[in-house]
């Protein structure tokens, strides 16, 4: 992963890797992710920017649930697509789970940030 700033509110993760089916199909990927920090209301927004910086596709805010945990305030429906993940301080790094449901899709990923 790598890591850059945007603003003093806002960074982008942009990750490389690639996955195997079940199938035995492997697949590389590369995801650009933008987090954004609202220090006033104490949220954090979390896009997907497969369209460019300019264009995000908004997922869902998180806010903290605990010390460790931080869920979404709602679910998040953008046309077709319904989102929803979390984010958890584990001891080694930051596990963040994401979940898209559509007729066509229905996906879970964990990232693991260490």
């Amino acid at each position: 992963v790598k890591i850059t700033k945007e603003t003093p509110y806002q960074l982008i993760f942009v990750e490389e890797g690639s996955w195997q089916t079940e199938q035995g199909l492997s697949f590389n990927y590369k995801n650009y992710f933008r987090w954004s920090v609202d220090t006033l209301r104490g949220i954090l927004a979390v896009e997907h920017l497969r369209f460019g910086k300019h264009h995000p596709v908004f997922l869902f805010h998180l806010v903290p649930v605990s010390d460790r945990l931080l869920e979404p305030v709602t679910t998040n429906a953008n046309g077709e697509e319904t989102y929803f993940g979390y984010l958890e301080n584990k001891v080694h790094g930051l596990k963040f789970c994401t979940r898209t449901i559509s007729p066509q899709k229905n996906e879970s990923i964990t990232y693991f940030y260490t």
